[in-house]
């Protein structure tokens, strides 16, 4: 085949598949059988009459050479050796020369070879799905007219059937176009169908990207209570490294089954609250059916701890906004009763007893003004900027902090940290403002001697979230007030203001984080359990 023909056909079926080759293979055996046949026919004494009749010889040479170059080229085909754009046009020229050579040893075109012929142009006009299947058509039409002027030549009592030529001439090129439209209809079908099948493929890969690297926990449970996909956010919340496909919910998580089959009984309830076993993580679990006809329920899981930071950030907006109304309100007249207080005591008619009444109203003004200030820092506070921290560095300077201040220079200081890598991701400036006021209250509360201050930090076994204990050597907190602790404005010293608990607990909701006071057998423990670093995202500001 020549350069020209086969940049035609390489350009239009371009790089030929394993289904271009298996439709090969079958038009090879095809033509091996025809080849085997016809050579079967010139060896039999019985064959037909108007087959090889005129020259029987030629006709056995010719069917036994198509013969051996048809097994030939099926063994080429087998081994895709030299190459596709190659053994396509060798074998249906091969089939249009031998033909046409089988045709005038017959008599020409009343022996019906021509049929044959259309057939190996449509086979290759298919399989070459371009514009060759044109070439293909012209050698075959030139073909039979040499035949039937060779005919006209060697036997002319025959008498030439041009017309008839030249209509199975045209039936060639009809064929080769009406092939060549189907075929080239059939492969654009398949492209667009594996295009279709790339980009469901590429589709379903960024889905479960997205689905893998969603902060919520997404689980897709079959009625039955088989998993059929999770995230790994699902597996975090529910306290294992992997849900495996296929595996049985109650299995998995017996609280979350629990709720599935509640669910079951009630889909109208939105929503549930689950507390896996051993664990400070409170999952808000909420359920909705897959699409109508598909079995399956979709699971949402998420981390109550992080729907509470949000609704926190909210309410700490409208308590900003109250406080800016109370600093307006209440701050002026109170600074206005401080001054005519101050001035009072500098008149020489105020009796004696009186000065005691006056420095009553100084110290109630001071400590009015104190729970102002409270309330304004905690409304002007700027939302979370959380980064990754290493504990044990952190720690061994925030202890330095410590002994340089005025307050708690005299604090000592343990720390223990486990491992001695642990991070965790936090706005450091907040928490440091949760330890500080810790501290405070262990070295108010120490009972003799400098007080003693024990960082533990280390990762829960059952959460498998890091946390930091603070324990102090005070006298510890009465059982009857212990549910009071976080309440705003609740202290047991006079001159307290009860806020510095409730806004370390709203300092670390605001980290993702709890803040919680644990039992001991000595002095006081409180506990705070951070988000796991590896699922922090943004908090909401």
């Amino acid at each position: 085949m020549s350069a020209r023909a086969d940049t035609l056909l390489a350009v239009d079926i371009g790089d030929p598949g394993s289904r271009d080759w298996q439709a090969l293979t079958y038009f090879s055996v095809y033509r091996t059988v025809l080849a085997g046949l016809l050579s079967g026919l010139s060896l039999w004494s019985g064959m037909p009459r108007l087959l090889g009749e005129p020259n029987p010889e030629l006709f056995g040479v010719a069917a036994i050479g198509y013969l051996f170059s048809s097994v030939i080229v099926l063994v080429l085909v087998g081994l895709r050796r030299p190459g596709y754009l190659s053994l396509l046009p060798a074998q249906v020229f091969l089939d249009i020369f031998a033909l046409t050579t089988l045709m005038h040893a017959s008599g020409g075109l009343s022996s019906g070879f021509g049929l044959l012929l259309v057939v190996a142009i449509a086979g290759g006009s298919i399989l070459s799905g371009g514009r060759v299947a044109v070439l293909f058509a012209a050698v075959a039409a030139l073909c039979v007219l040499a035949e039937q002027f060779s005919s006209a030549l060697n036997a002319p009592w025959l008498g030439p059937n041009y017309p008839h030529a030249g209509m199975l001439g045209a039936a060639f090129f009809a064929t080769a176009f009406l092939a060549n439209y189907s075929a080239n209809r059939l492969r654009e079908s398949e492209a667009l169908a594996a295009q279709q099948e790339a980009d469901l493929a590429d589709l379903g890969r960024l889905n479960e990207h997205i689905v893998q690297r969603m902060h919520s926990g997404i689980v897709v449970v079959e009625r039955s209570g088989q998993v059929r996909l999770a995230n790994k956010s699902a597996a975090r919340l529910v306290g294992t490294s992997e849900i495996p496909n296929g595996a049985l919910l109650h299995e998995i998580s017996p609280p979350l089954a629990e709720v599935h089959a509640r669910w079951a009984k009630d889909p109208g309830r939105a929503s549930f609250l689950v507390k896996p076993p051993n664990s400070q993580l409170t999952m808000r679990v909420s359920f909705a059916s897959l699409a109508e006809g598909r079995d399956g329920v979709l699971v949402f899981l998420e981390d109550n701890a992080v729907i509470l930071q949000q609704a926190q950030q909210l309410k700490l907006a409208s308590l900003g906004r109250l406080a800016g109304n109370i600093a307006h309100e209440i701050r002026n007249p109170l600074s206005a009763i401080a001054h005519a207080n101050s001035l009072l005591r500098e008149s020489n008619t105020v009796a004696p007893g009186d000065q005691r009444l006056m420095e009553i109203v100084d110290d109630n003004a001071r400590r009015m003004n104190e729970i102002v200030e409270s309330v304004l820092r905690m409304s002007r506070r700027i939302p979370s900027d959380p980064h990754h921290v290493e504990v044990s560095e952190w720690l061994h300077a925030f202890s330095q902090e410590l002994r340089d201040s005025a307050e708690l220079s005299d604090v000592e200081v343990a720390i223990q940290v486990d491992p001695t890598d642990l991070c965790i991701c936090v706005d450091t400036g907040q928490i440091r403002q949760v330890l500080w006021n810790l501290c405070e209250n262990g070295a108010q509360h120490a009972e003799q001697g400098p007080a003693r201050i024990r960082f533990v930090a280390g990762v829960d076994p059952d959460s498998k979230r890091p946390f930091l204990d603070v324990h102090d050597d005070g006298s510890g907190i009465a059982l009857e007030i212990r549910d009071q602790l976080f309440e705003p404005f609740f202290t047991t010293r006079t001159a307290g203001t009860g806020l510095g608990l409730y806004i370390a607990r709203e300092l670390c909701e605001a980290n993702q984080a709890t803040l919680h006071h644990r039992e001991t057998d000595t002095g006081c423990c409180f506990r705070i359990i951070f988000a796991d670093p590896r699922s922090v995202g943004a908090i909401a500001g």
